[in-house]
Formats: structure tokens, sequence, C-alpha cells
């Protein structure tokens, strides 16, 4: 580089071209010590990286542990309304002249209970209390919301 000045852009470079071995060993040292700093300082965001990730574990477990206390709580509070809905109904008509309305009373044409919609005289065999899963029908629910269903002893397994 014969005849070529020096910028203040490319100073820089040429004085560490031109450094001496004593301000080399002292520039060694400082990015050394920089760099143990930086280790450091990743090793510490590495662990509080690693203790957060711990943490949402934690807490993630924690929900699916109270989402699930939570769905016991809400299938045997809703199992309770419906054996009660059963014991407040009581007996219901369940034969087949009733189908037509759903056995509730609730038709267009109301048909006095004691002939039903055929005309034939109604025994008192023809009034029950319905199974829940029968309840579960005519309310238009799935009864496996509420747990595993019993059909033998009309009860829930899994209480």
């Amino acid at each position: 580089m014969k005849g070529a000045t020096l910028t203040s852009a490319n100073k820089g470079n040429c004085t560490r071209a031109t450094a001496r071995p004593a301000d080399d060993t002292e520039l060694v040292r400082s990015l050394r010590s920089e760099q143990r700093q930086l280790d450091s300082r990743i090793r510490q965001l590495e662990d509080q990286t690693r203790k957060i990730r711990l943490i949402k574990g934690y807490q993630s477990k924690d929900e699916a542990r109270q989402v699930d206390a939570l769905t016991v709580k809400w299938r045997r509070a809703a199992r309770e309304a419906l054996v009660a809905f059963r014991d407040l109904l009581g007996p219901i008509q369940m034969n087949e002249a009733r189908q037509d309305c759903g056995g509730w009373g609730f038709n267009e044409f109301p048909v006095p209970i004691e002939t039903g919609n055929t005309g034939e005289a109604l025994s008192p065999e023809d009034y029950r209390v319905p199974t829940l899963k029968e309840l579960c029908q005519k309310l238009k629910l799935e009864i496996e919301v509420f747990g595993e269903y019993d059909s033998d002893h009309d009860d829930f397994l899994d209480q």
C-alpha cells in the first residue's frame, strides 16, 4: 500500500495490525474476561429459563388437576340433580300409548290421562319411575356425560 493514506474509517484496522505484542496480550486478556462474563450470564439465563419451564410445567399439571377435580365435582352434582329430578317426577306414564308426546304431558292437543291418546283406559302399570337412562333419553342428554352407567342396577359405576 504505497502512497496510501489512512482515513478515519480504516485507521482502527491499521492500529490493530501494527499493535505491539504487549497490547495484543492485554486485548486477549480483556476479550477472555468478557467471554467468561458472557458465558456466566448465558448460564444464568439458561438456568432461569429451565426454572421457568419447570414452573410452567407444574402450573399446567396443577391446572389439569384442578380441571379433573372440577369435572368430578360437576359429574357428581349433575348425577345428584338427575336423581333428584327423577325423584321429583315420581311415577310417570311410560306406556306406548303416550310415546308420541314424550310421556311428559306436553302435547298440543291434550288428551285426558284416564284414556290416553288411543282411547284405552290406563292402568296403574302404565305409570312407573323412569330409569336414569330413560330420563336422559327424554331430556335429550347423553348418559355417558354423567359417567359409566350400569343399566342392570340403574346407577353409575364410577361414583
